[in-house]
């Protein structure tokens, strides 16, 4: 089927989409900056009782909480509470972060508001609170104060930290003294007369809602520590309330403190290198270009945000060269949603094209050659990304070919400035920087990439691969080992050490495996048996690969097989290296529970 050309057509598409993607239940609203032009409930909200998911059935919106946080925020600077350059060392000392450039790049309230101060994501320790009904906003903050490192200097450059909306969401409360809920109630879900939405859970929300799936299967109802991060609960319709207000700048109902130039503010970034620049495309102030993080099919500039949060999905977009706009609701969160999203996209944009930006000259050629990025989102994850972080940029008259060293390569052409567009774009989305602390640097969609030598580029993976090769050799052979063993073959203990060490070492690395595909997001912060097995797992591993080595070369001389000597050698080796990786990368005697 094409693409829809009707309303009908898109309620098929959309009923479709949904069988394809194992949606039990969803809310479509379509705006405009008049107010809302069609809106349908789809599904089940309940797989169980089969109960019909309607226009006013409540869903969690996660993430798309923070544009109204961002809002409040900025009301709060419009009324002369603070500023956007505020340090939040002198508005909240009593947060506990740490910043080793304070003297000459302090984290302000525009940091937080564009994800820029450096800081970690939050930790599994700090995602679901099912135990401190009753903690402050401060304290729930900084029970996770390891999260607010600051990495690299404030400001550089941008990565999704939902810390900082946690902080800001303590400003609110300090500054205006209500509570984070009730501000955003009265001040901004009242005025947008969002009258079911509620930023807090209460028995009138818990009556409203849609259960949330995972997969198949309903997940309970869990509140979030950080709730300025994702706590609001609303509906299609009523967060379309919200795009009409963004769309209309201000104009279909009224918020005191938030005028037209407030909200194009709010739309691009400002406090990034890429930004300073002349980059205006990435996160601005709790709204960002959701081609950050969808692969779009036009070429419009589509703003807004989206969220998610165990068991839902929700995301919010509007174009102001189409004055029109989407929110798409939906109640699982393993759903490929994106195909939602590049139906409704595609029905409003329709045959309506804008020109795509025109090729200039002036490359800087010498900007060619291998590009690390440098902003994970999270700390504990970078040694899983590290090996393959890495991208070729290849100059080509007035283009660029981004390949990365896996995966599909982009084509990007120069539009002036050393400003890059995808061919056929609107709209720029990669700049190069020069950055006085990673020589020459390039920004795409939020990602930030420093130059470094193509020795550094390939070695990690190289290395990391064939120490995954070995892992798997012996994985192989253990078996052929073990029937050996069986036979009598290994009598000799000086042969059986050759192979002894390599088979506790991927007998470790599996018990490891295992506790890791048995383990949730919620029970990643906690004490378990999953969490102790991968704590304990990790330095067995650590210590038999080391022994496995020790095991070969005490038994070199001894063992008759030239053929298994070089194999256990080799192996023996993978592994060792394999373990020191996860060593470097702080994986060994990891306690998940305190993390």
């Amino acid at each position: 089927m094409g693409q829809p050309q009707s309303l009908i057509e898109l309620s098929v598409a959309l009923n479709n989409a949904m069988d394809d993607q194992n949606i039990p239940g969803m809310q479509v609203a379509l705006f405009n900056a008049e107010g809302i032009f069609w809106s349908q409930a789809f599904g089940v909200q309940n797989k169980l009782t089969q109960e019909a998911v309607t226009e006013d059935t409540l869903f969690r919106a996660g993430s798309t909480t923070k544009p109204f946080v961002a809002l409040a925020v900025m009301k709060l600077i419009n009324d002369g509470k603070f500023s956007l350059e505020s340090k939040l060392s002198d508005l909240a000392p009593e947060v506990e972060f740490s910043n080793t450039w304070a003297g000459f790049a302090p984290v302000r309230v525009i940091h937080l508001l564009e994800h820029t101060a450096g800081f970690d994501d939050m930790h599994f320790k700090n995602f679901y609170n099912v135990d401190e009904q009753n903690i402050s906003m401060l304290e729930a903050i900084n029970r996770d104060h390891s999260s607010l490192n600051v990495r690299w200097v404030p400001g550089s450059r941008h990565s999704y930290s939902n810390p900082g909306y946690g902080i800001l969401g303590y400003l609110i409360e300090k500054f205006s003294g209500q509570g984070f809920a009730h501000y955003l109630n009265d001040h901004l879900l009242t005025p947008l007369n969002m009258i079911q939405s509620d930023a807090s859970n209460n028995s009138v929300v818990q009556a409203q809602l849609s259960q949330g799936f995972v997969d198949d299967k309903s997940v309970p109802y869990r509140e979030i520590y950080l709730r300025p991060a994702g706590s609001l609960h609303s509906t299609a319709s009523e967060l379309a309330h919200l795009g009409s207000f963004l769309l209309s700048r201000g104009e279909w109902a009224s918020i005191q403190g938030i005028d037209a130039a407030t909200i194009t503010s709010m739309e691009s970034p400002r406090s990034t290198s890429a930004a300073k620049a002349g980059l205006k495309h990435g996160y601005g102030l709790g709204i960002y270009h959701l081609s950050m993080y969808h692969k779009m099919h036009t070429n419009h500039d589509w703003l807004g945000h989206n969220g998610g949060i165990d068991g839902f999905i929700t995301s919010l977009g509007y174009s102001l060269e189409l004055n029109t706009g989407f929110v798409v609701m939906v109640n699982t969160s393993t759903a490929n949603y994106n195909a939602i999203v590049e139906l409704l996209t595609g029905f409003l944009t329709g045959n309506h094209s804008l020109a795509p930006l025109t090729t200039r000259e002036g490359l800087d050629e010498t900007v060619g050659g291998y590009y690390r990025m440098m902003n994970p989102r999270n700390q504990l994850f970078i040694g899983l990304e590290y090996p393959f972080s890495v991208v070729n940029i290849v100059v080509n008259k007035q283009t660029i070919l981004l390949g990365p060293l896996i995966g599909d390569d982009v084509l990007l052409h120069h539009v002036g400035d050393q400003a890059y567009a995808k061919v056929g774009s609107a709209y720029p989305t990669g700049i190069f920087i020069s950055d006085t602390s990673a020589g020459i640097a390039f920004q795409i969609d939020g990602q930030y990439f420093k130059s470094v030598s193509a020795f550094s580029a390939w070695f990690p993976l190289v290395v990391l691969s064939v120490s995954v090769l070995s892992i798997l050799l012996t994985v192989i052979y253990q078996p052929i080992w073990l029937i050996n063993l069986s036979r009598g073959l290994f009598s000799d203990k000086s042969r059986l050490k050759l192979r002894a060490g390599q088979g506790l070492a991927i007998a470790s690395l599996a018990s490891l495996v295992f506790a890791m595909m048995n383990l949730s997001l919620f029970e990643a912060g906690r004490l378990n048996w999953q969490t102790i097995l991968i704590y304990v797992s990790s330095i067995m591993l650590m210590i038999f690969s080391f022994l496995g080595l020790w095991g070969v070369l005490s038994a070199w001389k001894l063992e008759p097989n030239v053929m298994a000597k070089y194999f256990a050698l080799f192996t023996a080796m993978g592994l060792l290296v394999f373990a020191t990786y996860c060593y470097y990368w702080n994986y060994v005697g990891i306690s998940l529970w305190t993390w």
